[in-house]
């Protein structure tokens, strides 16, 4: 709830001024600020003591996709702990747009608010689309491959804007990448969002480009048993109720042939009398 809170604070203060007539300045406010922030509930797990993952560090990412817009392209916010070499935040977000074939627009550096940011790193923020419509999933496979090399912990917030359905993992979990994502903190005022936090932790910088499923496998589902041709079972039962009919008929037959033995006649001889 720690981000919509902070959320909440930054739509009063956005209201004051704008009366929420122009949302693209709330949204670009939102973006400068919330590299630099995660809600408590999305911190990513402690990291096992290993020197070449804290060598690494973490970095702080933020998506917003807005889907009530015509235009696919998001805004993306990216930031290194302790980092201001600009240089590899461009090259992290070339990486990036690679991966998901297609151009970053807009790159411009921010500085960020340093009651926030304490490190004094630098961030990069540019356009590109990011989140597939309509789909249900949140890509974590680029943002792998591109800070894999520079970053043991991945910290992202998607922050959806519009109608939503989340269908992807709640957890992954394989050797060299694992993630989680939180239940996602929504607000409705003044415009509705949606808060989706995911702790990703990379265990080797050397992946190449990752794969991974956009949603979990569903256990198969058994086949349905073929039920039989009805005009075969007709048949049978026609031939059964047959076999029964005659078995019956010869039985009583011979049972009426013992009860009146005198209609039997011995056989012609041939002679005249």
């Amino acid at each position: 709830m720690a981000m919509v809170r902070w959320f909440n604070s930054v739509g009063r203060a956005a209201r004051w001024r704008t009366s929420f007539r122009c949302p693209a300045i709330l949204l670009a406010t939102l973006l400068l600020l919330v590299a630099g922030i995660v809600p408590a509930s999305t911190q990513p797990p402690t990291a096992p003591a290993n020197p070449a993952l804290a060598a690494r560090g973490e970095a702080k990412i933020a998506v917003m996709a807005d889907f009530t817009a015509i235009s696919s392209y998001d805004k993306v916010s990216i930031r290194l702990v302790n980092n201001t070499d600009r240089a590899l935040l461009t090259t992290i977000a070339g990486v990036l747009a690679r991966e998901l074939h297609t151009n970053a627009t807009g790159l411009t550096f921010k500085t960020g608010d340093p009651q926030i940011i304490k490190d004094h790193s630098i961030g990069l923020e540019f356009s590109l689309p990011v989140v597939p419509r309509n789909e249900g999933y949140l890509p974590v496979a680029p943002f792998v491959t591109a800070f894999a090399p520079y970053a043991a912990k991945l910290s992202i917030v998607y922050i959806i804007q519009g109608q939503f359905t989340y269908r992807g993992f709640e957890q992954y979990q394989q050797p060299d990448v694992s993630f989680t994502v939180d239940k996602p903190e929504q607000i409705t005022y003044p415009v509705p969002f949606a808060f989706y936090g995911m702790n990703v932790m990379i265990s080797n910088p050397l992946l190449g480009t990752m794969q991974i499923p956009k949603y979990p496998t569903l256990p198969p589902v058994p086949a349905p048993t073929k039920r039989p041709d009805l005009r075969v079972v007709l048949l049978i039962i026609a031939g059964v109720l047959g076999l029964a009919v005659g078995f019956f008929l010869v039985a009583l037959l011979l049972r009426w042939k013992e009860q009146h033995p005198e209609i039997h006649t011995s056989q012609p001889t041939g002679e005249i009398k």
